[in-house]
């Protein structure tokens, strides 16, 4: 079901953290991918850094930024390496350990055909343990300055909509050179592959992740990129670098379409994420015996960014919940987001007497024993759409519930904006179409991930 365009766009172009609309940024993303170092384009290369303005997460600290510079140019002074043809015709960068991106590296493990012809570079164990970012050498360094000071004044034009300051011009500065410096460094890798036909990562805007696509773009190598999470905005996932983007499911991508993706550019997968969970009741009432869980209903209340103030709010509208409609043996429970420090939340128990989930309680257990979840904008919320959960999206804050309206907008999740919303929540029959959200999942998303690779060799 597609809501209001006006809806759509404002809820799209206006996320929770900026002050600037993500139309000003892409703008700017624009400009500077007319400016280039070599065949290089810098959009391509601050993509990641313009994300995380976007959002208020960049680490605009000098003395970290100045420190991975120094690191790179020390490097550069004692750089003798030599890139050697590796014999693949795919190269994949994986980002890190995390589940999420283990099982998508684990799509080209399965058929032993397409991971022989894979070199996949990251930090995890199932990677071939190959640094391409250090091949740069001192005089890359000085080419990488000259470039800087002779275009200094045409890439701050560019970026003139966002109004940066002194101190983030200067970090700015830093962090271009850095990434100029990947950028000779993986392209004198590439060049030394024979074979090289296509590239790919979980994310095609990442840091690291960037740096593939914009010497691939130079270089005419075609290019993927995987769906690594949920879509909340225009950001992200969006300017697309790679020639193509695989995704989760029909939703994200009428969301890509929405935001004026060429719908020609996307290839519906599914994902390797998620997988098949035995939700048998028998299961159900063990895991809820395990866990000392009451034989009721189990409701749970997902928090996703760390904002005290809102954090508080969703807590006590989800105590208001349970003390209204909360029947003696149904159990009331916090999910905390991975990343944040339990011990903050110890006012959750103490203050409203919720209990929160302990961080190591394995994931299949926590999808097995819940009902119901209420979240702000927590991607979990899409996965317990697929295992036929009901799922409420708390819309009481003043910022936009990003994941949450997209699910909304587009799948027509409830939007719960006063307590008694949560009775209908529970009461309503839910025209539930998990294909919508994931197409295919585990194994056989894999087999339509390196399916397309193998005929795009």
């Amino acid at each position: 079901m597609m809501r209001d365009k006006k809806e759509l766009i404002k809820t799209f172009e206006l996320m929770p953290n900026s002050k600037i609309a993500s139309k000003e940024f892409h703008q700017c993303e624009s400009k500077l991918n007319e400016i280039f170092f070599q065949n290089f384009e810098l959009g391509v290369m601050l993509s990641y850094f313009l994300d995380q303005t976007y959002h208020n997460s960049f680490d605009f600290n000098i003395k970290s930024n100045f420190k991975e510079l120094l690191i790179l140019v020390y490097k550069s002074f004692l750089n003798f390496k030599i890139p050697k043809d590796s014999g693949k015709s795919i190269i994949y960068f994986n980002r890190g350990k995390h589940r999420h991106y283990l099982k998508m590296t684990n799509s080209f493990c399965i058929d032993k055909d397409i991971r022989n012809k894979t070199l996949i570079i990251g930090s995890h164990e199932s990677s071939d343990k190959r640094t391409i970012f250090h091949y740069h050498n001192l005089n890359d360094f000085f080419k990488a300055v000259r470039f800087l000071f002779l275009n200094n004044k045409r890439i701050f034009k560019s970026v003139s909509l966002l109004n940066f300051s002194k101190k983030q011009k200067v970090i700015l500065c830093i962090h271009l050179v850095v990434q100029l410096l990947k950028t000779l460094s993986v392209e004198k890798f590439f060049k030394k592959q024979k074979l090289i036909t296509i590239i790919g990562s979980d994310a095609d805007r990442g840091v690291h992740s960037s740096i593939f696509y914009v010497v691939s773009r130079a270089h005419s190598i075609q290019s993927f990129t995987l769906q690594h999470g949920v879509i909340n905005g225009y950001f992200g996932k969006y300017p697309l670098n790679a020639d193509e983007v695989l995704v989760w499911g029909n939703m994200a991508r009428r969301q890509f379409i929405e935001m004026g993706l060429d719908e020609n550019r996307i290839k519906v997968t599914g994902t390797p994420i998620i997988e098949e969970i035995n939700l048998d009741q028998k299961i159900k009432i063990s895991a809820k015996k395990k866990y000392l869980l009451k034989s009721g209903k189990t409701i749970c209340l997902a928090l996703s960014n760390p904002i005290n103030e809102d954090d508080i709010k969703l807590v006590t509208f989800f105590n208001d919940i349970k003390n209204e409609y909360g029947k003696i043996d149904d159990n009331f429970l916090i999910k905390l987001h991975p990343a944040r420090d339990p011990s903050k939340y110890k006012w959750i128990e103490d203050e409203f007497e919720l209990q929160i989930i302990p961080s190591n309680i394995p994931y299949n257990d926590f999808i097995i024993f819940t009902d119901v979840l209420l979240t702000h904008s927590s991607g979990i919320a899409a996965e317990c759409i697929f295992y036929n959960k009901k799922v409420g999206i708390l819309d009481i804050l003043s910022r936009s519930s990003g994941n949450g309206k997209m699910l909304n907008i587009f799948y027509d999740t409830m939007l719960i904006t006063k307590t008694s919303d949560f009775e209908k929540l529970v009461s309503n029959q839910t025209n539930v179409r998990p294909e919508e959200i994931y197409y295919k999942t585990g194994v056989s998303a894999s087999i339509e991930i390196y399916s397309y690779i193998k005929n795009k060799l």
